[in-house]
């Protein structure tokens, strides 16, 4: 009973409209991070609450894209975090509005780039790979807007050009593509729903890439 009024007075903190959100997000950030902190499962309830702060200040997610990131770096939400809670976080990342996509195509870039690296992730595609390849779909899209729109985007949390994002996260998207692509190999089914959804979504990236040795590579093993 204890664990549960914890868990209670700890979201009742997080969503007090009181307090400045950027309070809110420090205090989920020093929580995740603290190894005292007295609540099971903490990763998930943080994660869970991120996907609910982030969709609710949609119009306004910088603040929490950064801080989020932050935590994101953490071995223990990478570690512990749940493909479930993860994939309502990357439901939420879909829905936003595409100019706020555009603003902020280098944060979204990053976040989406973490949760690519979660080993949850990856071990819940040998029984879904919706999450994997809603997240894969999204980083595609995201880098076809990056590499091609010729517009300024938000660099006040980067010191790297979007060059050096594009080539550094194309090869980790790439190589987390093929991972996944070896996993659903195990399940024909899983493979070739895997093939349908992701293809379409690395096609859009063919004209920024047309001379990628590892482009050609990808597409060669998916085909």
């Amino acid at each position: 009973m204890q664990r549960t009024d914890f868990k209670t007075q700890f979201l009742h903190q997080l969503n007090n409209v009181e307090l400045p959100l950027d309070e809110r997000l420090h205090i989920a950030h020093g929580a995740l991070i603290s190894q005292e902190f007295p609540l099971p499962g903490k990763e998930q309830v943080i994660i869970d609450w991120f996907a609910h702060c982030l969709k609710v200040n949609s119009s306004h997610p910088k603040g929490t894209m950064k801080k989020l990131i932050k935590c994101m770096k953490s071995d223990r939400l990478l570690t512990f975090c749940d493909a479930v809670d993860a994939s309502k976080l990357v439901e939420v990342c879909i829905e936003l509005d595409e100019d706020i996509k555009h603003r902020y195509s280098k944060l979204l870039v990053k976040l989406v780039l973490l949760l690519l690296k979660m080993p949850s992730f990856q071990r819940y595609c040998r029984f879904d790979i919706l999450p994997m390849t809603q997240v894969m779909g999204l980083a595609c899209d995201l880098f076809s807007r990056m590499d091609g729109s010729g517009v300024s985007l938000d660099d006040s949390t980067a010191t790297e050009s979007d060059e050096d994002l594009v080539t550094t996260g194309l090869e980790d998207l790439f190589s987390s593509i093929l991972n996944i692509h070896k996993v659903t190999q195990q399940r024909d089914e899983l493979k070739l729903r895997f093939v349908k959804t992701i293809l379409p979504a690395i096609l859009k990236l063919r004209f920024h890439l047309k001379n990628s040795t590892q482009f050609h590579i990808l597409l060669e093993e998916l085909i």
